[in-house]
């Protein structure tokens, strides 16, 4: 059991409740990003659900179903950054070429493909029926790549995988609500009263904090009587975000930050990945962005500069501290070759930078930079009282720009538009 947890004490812990049949009903994984949340819940899902004794190489029919993610007693939701991992797994197929990375990345996408299962879209066609067909091409290419059979040659197999990977982003760009909304919370609800096919129905929920008020309080009927068949499993990276009524209901299983050399050695194993000069499974999965960390918090930079230029245009006096905040990030060749966008022209110039913030998590990484160059400049030598008073009413409105975007779903354009016309009216 738990074999493939790496380096998380949590796993004994899980196993002893297990053997000892003292596994609650309703649980909590609580950790940083790319601890083993999602890894422990699907391995959780499959123990609990297996003929034999749980072992990781067990070959019952239900063990099978739930290592290739396609096991009917499952529900994945939530908000995820699949792309990215599916980008990851993708590369090291291809890399590799081997059955088990062809699992790795069959598995990857399968994580994305279960979050349009139709229980969770059951009377809702019309809203996904443009991404039906992509989802059908995608599982008809997952049944050629099957990890147990042989696999496709050189060029054909490559451009299968890239086929998959660029229906993958599409699909969980155009059609996945960024919040788990009420109705799917219901449908969870009516699907888990329902027998399961085998041992346990299992509900897993990704980034649970981040459910809308009227679906934590569906889900919190849920949880105030569960089925005795049903297994919930929460995630989330931030605990204290959980509504303290559904903290009540559930029993909280805290992973750790591992090592860096604990994390490289997942990304051995697991990714065939050795660089010396690595940092970590978070560095890894975000060198396969389309853009750079670092040109992300350009971008973030040259946004606040524009609106720092409008500002002066206006007659204004900008604030000492926050335009040394943006010179600390900015180089010197920026402002010398004029690569300054005008207020304008702005957010177009930072969408084509940044791959139209295509997949969405480089938005939530450009919003975080922002926040830290803001916040940089703070820290400055000419800081005054005034600063600290723009710096905060600044944090607040990026912090109401980024709900818009997870909570309202309103464009990104449009939010990037009022948020440099908000922190102009500051000054």
């Amino acid at each position: 059991m738990f074999e493939n947890l790496l380096h998380q004490p949590v796993s004994d812990l899980l196993r002893e409740d297990i053997l000892s049949n003292n596994l609650p009903n309703s649980i909590l994984f609580n950790g940083p990003e790319y601890s083993g949340k999602t890894t422990a819940a699907l391995e959780l899902a499959r123990v609990i659900s297996c003929q034999g004794n749980g072992d990781w190489t067990c070959k019952c029919s239900s063990c099978i179903k739930h290592k290739l993610l396609s096991h009917p007693d499952v529900l994945i939701t939530g908000s995820q950054n699949c792309p990215l991992e599916i980008r990851a797994c993708a590369g090291t197929f291809l890399k590799t070429r081997t059955q088990s990375t062809c699992f790795l990345f069959v598995r990857s996408v399968r994580k994305l493909i279960q979050r349009f299962n139709p229980v969770l879209w059951e009377e809702e066609e019309s809203k996904i029926s443009k991404a039906a067909g992509i989802i059908n091409g995608i599982q008809n290419s997952l049944e050629e790549l099957n990890p147990l059979g042989v696999l496709p040659d050189g060029d054909s197999l490559d451009k299968m995988v890239r086929g998959i990977v660029s229906d993958c982003e599409k699909i969980n760009s155009d059609f996945l609500p960024r919040q788990l909304p009420v109705n799917q919370v219901r449908k969870i609800s009516f699907w888990a009263h329902s027998a399961p096919v085998g041992k346990k129905k299992v509900v897993i929920i990704e980034n649970a904090d981040e459910m809308a008020e009227s679906a934590r309080n569906a889900f919190l009927k849920l949880l105030e009587e569960p089925p005795t068949d049903l297994e919930i499993i929460l995630l989330t990276t931030k605990r204290g975000s959980i509504m303290p009524t559904i903290l009540s209901r559930v029993r909280t299983y805290s992973f750790i930050d591992r090592s860096v050399e604990q994390e490289n050695e997942v990304l051995n194993r697991v990714f065939h990945y050795s660089q010396e000069e690595s940092s970590g499974l978070k560095s890894f999965f975000y060198s396969y962005l389309p853009v750079s960390l670092k040109d992300i918090e350009k971008a973030a930079a040259l946004l606040l500069q524009a609106v720092v230029n409008r500002v002066i245009d206006e007659g204004k006096k900008p604030s000492p501290a926050i335009s040394e905040g943006i010179h600390s990030v900015l180089s010197e060749e920026v402002f010398l070759n004029n690569e300054i966008p005008d207020f304008d022209n702005a957010v177009p110039v930072i969408f084509e930078m940044l791959n139209k913030f295509s997949p969405d998590l480089i938005f939530t990484l450009f919003m975080q930079k922002i926040l830290y160059v803001i916040s940089r400049s703070c820290r400055q030598k000419q800081f005054i009282s005034r600063d600290g008073e723009i710096a905060d009413k600044a944090m607040g409105i990026i912090r109401e720009a980024y709900r818009s975007y997870s909570v309202y779903n309103i464009s990104i354009s449009n939010i990037l538009e009022k948020l440099a016309l908000d922190i102009f009216d500051l000054f």
